[in-house]
């Protein structure tokens, strides 16, 4: 009966410390997956080397890689709340599109749509075609033309309608994707005078560039220039507090255009050329709620601009895409 009794009592402290270590392995893990959730949703800037995906948190300066999804991510992109990202991935040689909450402690990706889109459809010299998101619709550009180096057609799927609408690429609808002006709005404001950018209210027209230094590629290079007198600017954007614009200068060397990304306080000071930027990247540079700038080089390198210290910082290597989170 003693040994009885001493078996038992063996058993349900057993038990008793099996529940526990399981209910510490449970804590656990919620834990970690309550501080990953908030790494995501803390960090301002993602970005995605290599098929995975990073977030980039500016205050701490450290990068949390996306782990939830095992298949290479192609491209990616979040809603306006930046809580619910939206990405490519391959699957039975098409490609379809998933999506992952990223506010709630347990992120679990779903399989959303098939894009109906072929390896040959949907992806350049280069990679597969950015996404971008707007008014509860995702976007993917396709049907890459190569003496162009331009996309023609866009796949539009309509989150509430669960659909897909296949067209020819409006191109007014990718800019308004990352908030560019229209035309219109370009030539209200602004203005191109004698080879200067001008901000143009109140009746004032106030010089954004005269103490702008821009070198053509030769230049840089030490060769011969062939830079002409035609350069002109286009494609403004305020900063969030509407204090800044940023814009391109398009210079033409010989046959070819290309043109950095300017930044200049709307009273003509603290004006910056990121010379590391092109126009002709698909990944456009867009200002962070700080008032600094973000952009991307051909080489994939992402830097950090701020006009106000004068200052680029490169915050990550061999990129294919980036977005910010809002």
């Amino acid at each position: 009966m003693i040994k009885s009794s001493c078996l038992i009592a063996i058993l349900v402290i057993f038990a008793a410390c099996t529940n526990g270590s399981q209910k510490d392995v449970n804590t656990k893990q919620q834990t970690v997956d309550t501080t990953t959730a908030n790494a995501y949703l803390q960090a301002s800037v993602a970005y995605l080397i290599d098929g995975e995906l990073y977030f980039h948190d500016f205050e701490g300066n450290t990068k949390t890689k996306f782990v939830e999804e095992s298949e290479p991510i192609l491209n990616f992109v979040f809603d306006d709340e930046g809580e619910t990202l939206y990405y490519s991935v391959e699957r039975n040689n098409t490609f379809w599109l998933k999506s992952a909450n990223i506010g709630k402690p347990e992120i679990k990706p779903e399989w959303v749509i098939n894009w109906q889109l072929s390896n040959d459809e949907a992806f350049s010299n280069k990679a597969l075609s950015p996404l971008y998101y707007n008014e509860g619709k995702v976007i993917i550009q396709h049907g890459f033309h190569s003496p162009s180096q331009h996309y023609d057609k866009m796949s539009v799927y309509s989150i509430s309608d669960n659909n897909i609408n296949h067209t020819e690429l409006d191109y007014k609808l990718i800019a308004s994707s990352f908030g560019a002006f229209t035309t219109e709005q370009n030539e209200e404001y602004f203005e191109t005078i004698d080879e200067e950018a001008y901000y143009i209210y109140d009746n004032a027209n106030v010089c954004l560039t005269d103490k702008m230094v821009f070198y053509t590629e030769d230049e840089k290079n030490e060769a011969d220039s062939y830079a002409s007198e035609d350069s002109y600017y286009y494609g403004f954007t305020f900063s969030p507090d509407s204090t800044k614009v940023l814009f391109v200068a398009q210079i033409l060397e010989q046959r070819w255009r290309y043109g950095p990304y300017c930044i200049a306080n709307i009273d003509g000071s603290n004006q910056m050329v990121l010379e590391q930027s092109d126009s002709f990247i698909e990944t456009l540079p867009v200002w962070l709620n700080n008032n600094s700038v973000i952009f991307m080089c051909h080489k994939g390198s992402i830097y950090v601009a701020n006009n106000d210290e004068n200052s680029i910082e490169k915050i990550a290597e061999n990129a294919f895409d980036f977005k910010i989170k809002d």
